[in-house]
């Protein structure tokens, strides 16, 4: 008897086949919505914990794609500090095919990773923790308090 775990990953399998032939932005589309019948997650909860798994199944349907983390690109490919490329780019893994940068938030894909929106908040967080938060002023009165 075929346990359960293995009859669903057979029919997740079998419902990657149907769309192995179709253009990528198709089959993010597809694999979207097969994470979340599959899985329960939708394209955000996937960029946030199963991106690399995700990106995996992508490539695995259009082997001339491939899936890189953000780290594997340099301080100087993302218009970063090597101190914000660190902080910034190492969580996520994507897709890049024939030129575009895809995720599950992004089937039709950019010119750049940066313009993800898992990079677009990440750098956007960035930012946001460097600048001060209280003027010396307002600190002075928080230490008296």
């Amino acid at each position: 008897m075929v346990k359960i775990e293995e009859a669903a990953y057979i029919r997740y399998e079998e419902a990657k086949e149907k769309i192995k032939s179709k253009d990528i932005s198709t089959i993010i589309k597809h694999l979207v919505k097969m994470w979340f019948m599959f899985y329960g997650e939708n394209e955000k909860e996937i960029n946030s914990g199963n991106c690399e798994g995700f990106a995996l199944d992508v490539v695995d349907l259009l082997p001339e794609a491939e899936s890189f983390w953000g780290d594997e690109f340099s301080a100087e490919f993302w218009g970063l500090s090597e101190e914000d490329a660190r902080d910034c780019t190492d969580g996520h893994c994507f897709v890049l095919y024939m030129g575009k940068f895809y995720d599950s938030e992004c089937p039709e894909g950019v010119d750049h990773p940066k313009d993800l929106s898992f990079f677009k908040i990440e750098i956007e967080w960035q930012k946001h923790l460097k600048r001060p938060s209280y003027s010396k002023k307002r600190k002075k009165q928080l230490v008296k308090d």
